[in-house]
């Protein structure tokens, strides 16, 4: 029988050890995408999707993940946080869609495509965003019944 500190321990290992991995595969991605797209270059094009891919990639995960958490607030049992989730969520993703049309505006109409001409790369502007996501959460949070700890539900 193991000891709760040896439960825990073990449990500590394996969320280091998967966020690890997660960094490993991660940066193997990016490594092995700037690999394919450097051997595709002399070819042009695969150059330009690849920058229009990069000035997206902000916005497609902010606006999923917008929309993941604007899908389980409509289980959400108080009101008044379920109607402020809405608007924010809502206009997280409004503001969201006008700065991926803009940053892809700016790619085709101004040259030298450097990030720093981009909106979903302010850091600021990402900032408030991430800021939205916590608040939203700890309110959904403080306001939502207490769930049965895991250790009691292997009890029951």
């Amino acid at each position: 029988m193991q000891s709760n500190f040896e439960k825990y321990l073990r449990i500590l290992g394996l969320l280091l050890s998967g966020v690890i991995i997660f960094i490993l595969l991660l940066t193997l991605l990016i490594i092995g995408s700037r690999a394919l797209f450097g051997i595709l270059e002399p070819l042009g094009w695969t150059a330009i999707i690849f920058r229009l891919i990069v000035v997206a990639f902000p916005s497609a995960l902010f606006i999923t993940a917008y929309l993941i958490f604007l899908n389980r607030t409509r289980q959400h049992k108080t009101k008044w946080v379920r109607l402020a989730s809405y608007i924010l969520f809502i206009a997280g993703v409004l503001t969201w869609i006008y700065t991926l049309v803009s940053d892809i505006q700016i790619f085709f109409n101004k040259p030298g495509n450097s990030v720093e001409n981009f909106g979903s790369y302010e850091v600021s502007f990402v900032a408030a965003h991430i800021l939205c996501f916590l608040i939203i959460g700890i309110l959904q949070a403080a306001t939502s019944e207490k769930e049965i700890d895991w250790m009691e539900r292997g009890r029951s």
